[in-house]
């Protein structure tokens, strides 16, 4: 076999690749997102990665998160903003040097995640530098593609790694829509149709231009589409146009040459097919070749059935024309410009880090030896909080308080917080588990033992579960006996904590009782801040808002008797910049306390 035709052969082998490596993904349920949540999200890729990042951003901009794409260019300055409380997603199938740019500071972001095919090995530089960005604590999520290394053009990643796009997307709260089974099977017919369509126009595609036109959401999908075109062919980058947009120029450009139009648009969308038909109208069938390629998943989904699709014509206009996919022109010759970041190393975990949960056993000796000796104990619970905010909220929140505290006292550590709190006067909503108080204190004083055991000097404790206080305040001295030689204090002044929170939302136009003391305004907005798309949005409804119950009465001994649905406020107000100010408020609070306890 000649090495062209080997070539091919491989990336025919690499195409229908496609649907098994879907199916090996899953539908994303080891997705590792940090509990607290982000206050943002960016996400940046170069080259066709780039593609993903936008879609990525969009998607969640869709579901109302604080989405934007960032271009590889803008950093490594990006690190210097204000990106502590932000998620970074980056895509770099290979992890090549100039994608390194987005990488290389990890300790600038909450979290970073990281699409590649690229696993940690000692092997090679792209090897080494993925295993640097796990040791820092980056989430590698594979991307479900091989090392398509070998060919300029890459038929598989482009594709499966819009699926695990998606699975990032779903963890922020989007329809869950099919699983990775029937994209699977979508992929599969849409290669097949293709495959039909290109046969008898395998010569045509192989020297005629081109130009994809999209109907309806189609148009998204293109760009990736012609990159993938020119990295193949080693041609201009085709033009992409809309539907309508097609009569402005790009009609009169083509229409006294051969060409070729391929159409995107959804199977099941009639406006789209209408508009087909009319460009159809347009077109010169002695001159110009409509291939129509129709997705049957619904969008966002749709954009895998188009690459897949591509891949077909590609590999007909390849077999036309004898090119090598291995052999390109300008090999070797891209390094000023492709090996910008080469230099870039990212540093391990620091072993003075704020947060014990990553850590290893010698990075918190070193963080003690060091000076680190408050530990920061949040308080949660697992309790319901209405249809719909989840049974984590208050765990949640207890960790962005804590998360924010961390930062602000250099000498501390954060634990992570105790999901189980004592919760009986939820008990009565399905799914709330609870501690007796007495079982509570004794996790606390076994938790204090073992803190001042390791040499921790100073435990502070609080909640964001009411219903721990009595626990704190009952059990004060014998947590502080748990906890000597170190020195103990909860934070239980929930009354000046409440007239502060309640007070600054009057001040944004948000009653008191709306903000609520139970899954209302309040911690609804929190929630938006710290975990977008954690709130059911659509389920969202007003609880108790006035009562004669003072706040015990109300809660005890269960709240369903007074708030049947289980909220007591109302919650379709929630904001997620109310919700940082919140946090902001309740944060200094925190700080404030620990300050005058000294």
């Amino acid at each position: 076999m000649s090495q062209p035709a080997a070539a091919l052969t491989l990336l025919g082998e690499r195409a229908a690749s496609i649907p098994d490596r879907i199916r090996l993904l899953g539908d994303g349920g080891s997705i590792d997102l940090h509990p607290d949540g982000f206050r943002a999200v960016r996400t940046t890729g170069v080259g066709s990665s780039g593609a993903h990042a936008r879609a990525l951003a969009e998607w969640l901009s869709g579901l109302g998160t604080d989405a934007r794409f960032v271009p590889p260019g803008a950093f490594p300055d990006e690190h210097e903003r204000s990106h502590r409380g932000d998620l970074l997603v980056g895509f770099s199938q290979g992890l090549s040097p100039n994608a390194r740019l987005a990488l290389g500071q990890p300790d600038a972001w909450r979290q970073v995640i990281v699409v590649t095919s690229t696993r940690p090995s000692d092997r090679d530089g792209r090897g080494r530098f993925a295993a640097q960005l796990e040791r820092a604590g980056v989430t590698l999520l594979d991307s479900g593609a091989p090392d398509e290394y070998g060919t300029l053009v890459r038929l598989v990643g482009p594709a499966t790694t819009f699926f695990a796009a998606w699975c990032i997307a779903r963890a922020f709260g989007a329809e869950p829509g099919p699983g990775a089974a029937d994209v699977a099977a979508a992929v599969e017919r849409a290669s097949a149709h293709a495959r039909q369509l290109a046969q008898p126009l395998s010569a045509e595609l192989g020297h005629l231009p081109l130009l994809f036109v999209g109907a309806g959401h189609g148009h998204e999908a293109a760009d990736n589409l012609r990159l993938k075109w020119t990295e193949a062919l080693l041609r201009d980058v085709a033009p992409v146009s809309d539907v309508l947009d097609f009569a402005h120029g790009p009609f009169q450009a083509f229409h006294g040459r051969e060409a070729i139009i391929v159409s995107l648009s959804a199977a099941d969308d009639a406006r789209a097919r209408e508009r087909l038909a009319r460009l159809d109208r347009l077109l010169v069938p002695e001159r110009h070749h409509h291939i129509a390629l129709e997705a049957t998943l619904a969008h966002p989904l749709s954009v895998i059935e188009f690459e897949a699709a591509a891949n077909e014509l590609v590999l007909a206009a390849l077999a036309s024309t004898g090119t090598d996919p291995a052999d390109w022109p300008g090999r070797g010759s891209d390094a000023p410009l492709y090996e910008i970041g080469s230099d870039i190393v990212v540093s391990p975990l620091a072993p003075t880090g704020r947060s014990l949960e990553p850590a290893t056993w010698p990075e918190i000796e070193a963080a003690l030896a060091s000076g680190k000796r408050t530990a920061l104990l949040p308080l949660g619970s697992t309790e319901q909080h209405g249809p719909a905010l989840p049974f984590a909220t208050d765990s949640w929140i207890a960790e962005a308080l804590a998360e924010r505290l961390a930062h602000a006292l250099p000498d501390a550590i954060r634990l992570p917080a105790l999901t189980l709190g004592a919760a009986s006067e939820h008990l009565a909503f399905p799914g709330t588990l609870s501690l007796a108080p007495e079982t509570l204190i004794a996790i606390l004083a076994d938790v204090a033992g073992s803190l001042a055991h390791h040499g921790f000097e100073k435990i502070f404790c609080f909640s964001a579960h009411g219903g721990n206080l009595g626990a704190l305040r009952q059990a004060e001295a014998r947590l502080a006996e748990a906890a000597a030689p170190a020195r103990w204090f909860a934070y239980t002044d929930h009354k000046r904590l409440n007239a502060a929170l309640f007070a600054l939302s009057e001040a944004g136009g948000v009653a008191a009782d709306a903000a609520g003391q139970h899954a209302g305004e309040l911690e609804a907005s929190i929630l938006d801040a710290i975990r977008p798309g954690a709130n059911r949005r659509q389920r969202l409804e007003g609880g108790l808002i006035a009562s004669e119950f003072a706040g015990k009465e109300l809660f005890y001994p269960s709240l369903r008797e007074h708030a049947v649905n289980g909220v007591v406020g109302d919650p379709r107000s929630a904001s997620r910049e109310r919700g940082e100010r919140y946090l902001a408020l309740w944060s200094e609070l925190l700080l404030s306390a620990f300050a005058e306890a000294q």
